[in-house]
């Protein structure tokens, strides 16, 4: 089973938060608490945990950062290591989230690959990737990798709005350092869970099914991969996080080509942040 680095920020976004884009009318700086909060969770394949990691986010005097890691755990650690780090940093502006630099590390076996994007105010970016792109896969072009988001961004740009709002009504453009995809949710139903980690989520949840879109940048096998699993649904089962005002992903489902794979949230911890933290 293969954790892909573009899987991994996938997974970011749905152990980050799901709200509703249509009612993030409020510019950020007025609905995005100050707050310091780590997100752990885990990852099953057939019942097996295969991945661990946790989402870490801080809000505070008009900077945001945002930081994903992940890494392989039980029987695959032996036979597949793999990690995957990711780090966000940038100010909140008072129409959007605006992205100061991006950073990816991965490794999978003893393959290595980076990413490094560094953006400027008129919205254009400097790209580094490591290793260079083979001849298979077409660049994206500036004028359209700069209309979207880098993954992490495009999970905090949406995170703070009234919960009084549908969940799950949202498309997020997203630009990985080497593919333009859009990662959109819809609303598949409500759900009630029994057991919940965190005194802080409610028992009464919503379930989004999610589809992702390719747009750009997409080598010939990728295309053949994802036209091979447009039939596998995923759903992604949210909460109400009344502290944060915000949707908080706390189930995952995915129909991979190797079996049913299961995600959920095993710990959450919120503490408020000062100008000496």
């Amino acid at each position: 089973m293969r954790l892909t680095a573009t899987a991994g920020v996938v997974l970011a976004m749905l152990f980050g938060s799901h709200p509703d884009a249509r009612a993030a009318a409020d510019p950020p700086s007025a609905r995005h608490p100050t707050y310091h909060m780590t997100t752990k969770y885990r990852v099953y394949w057939l019942g097996l945990p295969v991945f661990k990691g946790s989402v870490t986010g801080r809000a505070l005097d008009g900077r945001y950062s945002l930081a994903f890691q992940t890494e392989a755990t039980g029987i695959l650690r032996v036979i597949r290591r793999s990690r995957i780090n990711a780090l966000a940093e940038g100010r909140i502006e008072p129409a959007r989230y605006r992205a100061i630099r991006y950073q990816l590390r991965a490794k999978w076996r003893e393959k290595r690959r980076s990413v490094d994007m560094t953006f400027e105010p008129d919205g254009s970016f400097q790209l580094a990737v490591s290793p260079p792109e083979r001849k298979k896969r077409e660049p994206v072009p500036q004028s359209v990798a700069a209309a979207a988001f880098d993954p992490l961004t495009a999970l905090l740009h949406s995170t703070t709005v009234p919960l009084d709002t549908p969940a799950c009504s949202l498309t997020v453009p997203i630009f990985d350092g080497r593919r333009r995809f859009d990662v959109r949710l819809e609303p598949a139903g409500k759900d009630r869970l029994k057991k919940l980690v965190s005194p802080l989520l409610e028992h009464e949840v919503v379930k989004c099914r999610i589809h992702v879109r390719r747009i750009a940048g997409f080598t010939s096998k990728e295309i053949k991969n994802m036209d091979k699993a447009k039939d596998r649904h995923a759903v992604v089962w949210v909460s109400k996080l009344r502290r944060l005002k915000m949707w908080m992903p706390v189930r995952f489902f995915y129909m991979s080509r190797w079996g049913p794979a299961t995600g959920e949230v095993v710990g959450i911890d919120i503490a408020p942040l000062t100008r000496t933290d």
